[in-house]
């Protein structure tokens, strides 16, 4: 996907992966703090969002993956962020991919999924298993 057409599906995972680029630039060190306060706030915001919540969960992978520095005056994200991927991953069935049209609302539920996108949740619940027990 180009960089517009993540930007107009999700505005989170947009800013996400702009904070984690600008986080490899010692020069942009500056710019990866000043940006994840905002991008915290986003990921709350993306938590409540019921569209395309599978970005949301993406963006929440890359920053819990690559969280800012700890700064001692603010009040830690980290847990609560990681609750938050958790339960979303939960509510959208991704722990029991084969089973997954019983999380969804009745007007979905005749939707099927192919190989890909069950390997593609499966993918997805190991990555946010992995990152919540780290």
């Amino acid at each position: 996907m180009t960089p517009n057409e993540i930007h107009s599906q999700s505005d989170f995972l947009f800013w996400a992966i702009i904070a984690v680029a600008c986080r490899t630039y010692p020069s942009n060190s500056t710019l990866f703090t000043t940006l994840s306060s905002s991008i915290i706030d986003l990921a709350l915001l993306s938590s409540n969002s019921s569209s395309r919540p599978i970005f949301g969960l993406q963006g929440l992978l890359l920053f819990l993956n690559w969280p800012p520095l700890r700064d001692s005056s603010k009040l830690e994200t980290t847990y609560p962020l990681t609750g938050i991927l958790m339960h979303r991953a939960k509510q959208l069935g991704l722990h029991k991919p084969l089973a997954s049209h019983e999380f969804r609302s009745s007007r979905e539920r005749s939707l099927r999924l192919s190989e890909s996108q069950l390997a593609a949740r499966f993918d997805l619940w190991a990555k946010c298993v992995i990152i919540y027990k780290w």
